[in-house]
């Protein structure tokens, strides 16, 4: 799935299923959350795609959508 296909109601179902099933979202579930985030702020003002983010960035975007989900993994630095 690439970040332009990624529906625009992607973060409230992610959230609403991690509440319901009292869990923690999957590694998949954060990567379309934080898809969605990078298409939404900042694709088109960079010209890159999801895919092709610098590492660095890539990283801080996953932190951002873990943190939009209520997870933050403070091991993880």
């Amino acid at each position: 799935m690439t970040a332009r296909s990624v529906p625009t109601a992607v973060f409230h179902a992610v959230l609403r299923c991690c509440l319901a099933q009292q869990r923690r979202p999957t590694k998949a579930e954060i990567e379309l959350v934080a898809a969605k985030i990078w298409n939404e702020g900042f694709e088109a003002k960079t010209g890159l795609l999801w895919p092709y983010v610098p590492t660095a960035t890539h990283r801080r975007i996953i932190k951002a959508a873990s943190g939009a989900l209520g997870f933050v993994d403070f091991a993880a630095g």
